[in-house]
Formats: structure tokens, C-alpha cells, sequence
């Protein structure tokens, strides 16, 4: 899910939109996340000097793994959300990523919008719940079937997920991950591990070099 940003016309109502909109929004290019675009909203949160700078050193709050996640929805084409520290008063939000492509149809950037400020609790909420699948692959003499429940007496979001895929060898991989706490950090981090191993599995690698992948990141996480 892909889209095409307005060109820069005045009269372009997609412009006026985004320009206009409530909430930051701002849209990156390249794979150094390069600010191409903000709206009134961003700039009054985070100044105008984040125009034209690299998202690193524009939004330096932004954590490693957060910053990964912009780079696997460019690389990927798959929109996702991240738990965030810049709400628009400092406190929790999200953000939602949305991959964008050039005139010439190739991918070129992110689209990120941030949300209102929200209670952290249903930060980790809503980002775990847009990283399960919507959908299990459809498959001939395979049924596939799943969903998540909190356990008894649970508080809020946690680092675990589930994930079915199709490989290009035409095999099913089946994974099920746990990230030790709860909240925004273990879903910020749950969703760093579940990106490295869909690309990594997407690429073809077999289960044992997809997880050397992930573990490797995890000491520095």
C-alpha cells in the first residue's frame, strides 16, 4: 500500500490537506530518511529548521529501533505504526507510516503522521495490534487459524506476536516471538525483531539464518 504524494500546485486540495491537518505531519526521502515535506502542525512542534535535515538529526529523540522501522516500511512497502515520545505536549503517541512513490511509480519515501497524545497503555495497545496479521495466508491442504488473548489479570500490551508467511520457495513459515515486559518499549522492540525476520524470511533465508539475524540484534537493543 503505496501513495502518491500532490505536487507542490497551491490549488492541490491533497496539499492544502496536508498542509492544514490538526496533527504533525512531515514526509521523508531516500534511504536517509531526508525531510522533504512538514506541515504547519510539525513545524510549529519541532521548528523549521527540521526541513531539509535527515530524520536522525531532525528528530534526535527518535530511538534506534524506531528509526529502523522507517527503513523496513520504505524497504518493504508495508505501512505500520511505532509507539512515539513526541506527542504533540511531549507525551506518548503514534505514528503511522506510510510508504510514498515518485512520478516514475518507484518507492521513494515515508509519509508520517503523528497522533494525538495518548495514554502509554494504549500506545503498546494500538501498535501491537497493527503489527498481528489482519490475515492468514490462503493456502491448498493447509488451514491456518489464530488469534491473541491476554493472559489473566494482564496489563496492557506486550512484546509478543505471531506471523504466518508464504516463502519464496513456497514453504509456510510459522512464528510465534515473546519480548520480555510490557508496554512501549517491549512493543517498540517486538516490532523491530518481527520486521528483520519477515524481510529476512521474504528474502528466502531459511529459518536458521533468519534467526541469527534477529539475534544479532538483540544485544544492542
Amino acid at each position: 500500500m503505496t501513495t502518491n504524494l500532490p505536487g507542490p500546485q497551491s490549488d492541490d486540495p491533497r496539499a492544502a490537506g496536508f498542509e492544514h491537518a490538526a496533527e504533525p505531519a512531515f514526509v521523508t526521502e531516500g534511504a536517509r530518511h531526508r525531510i522533504v515535506a512538514i506541515n504547519a502542525a510539525a513545524r510549529a512542534h519541532w521548528g523549521q529548521d527540521a526541513l531539509g535535515a535527515e530524520l536522525a538529526t531532525a528528530l534526535p529523540a527518535l530511538e534506534p529501533e524506531q528509526l529502523d522501522c522507517w527503513s523496513w516500511v520504505l524497504q518493504s512497502q508495508t505501512p505500520t505504526e511505532v509507539p512515539s515520545a513526541l506527542g504533540p505536549s511531549g507525551g506518548p503517541a503514534v505514528m503511522d507510516l506510510r510508504p510514498w512513490c515518485g512520478a516514475d511509480g518507484h518507492p521513494a519515501g515515508v509519509v508520517a503522521h503523528l497522533s494525538r497524545d495518548l495514554p502509554g497503555g494504549l500506545v503498546a495497545t494500538r501498535m501491537q495490534e497493527a503489527l498481528l496479521p489482519e490475515e492468514l495466508p490462503v493456502l491448498p491442504r493447509l488451514d491456518l487459524a489464530a488469534t491473541y488473548l491476554l493472559a489473566d489479570g494482564a496489563d496492557g500490551a506486550a512484546g509478543d506476536w505471531f506471523d504466518a508467511l508464504l516463502t519464496p520457495a513456497g514453504t509456510v513459515a510459522l512464528v510465534v516471538g515473546d519480548v520480555a515486559g510490557r508496554g512501549t518499549e517491549a512493543v517498540a522492540t517486538m516490532a523491530t525483531l518481527r520486521a528483520v525476520l519477515r524481510e529476512r524470511l521474504l528474502a528466502g533465508c531459511g529459518p536458521d539464518d533468519a534467526l541469527a539475524a534477529v539475534g544479532g540484534l538483540v544485544p544492542g537493543l
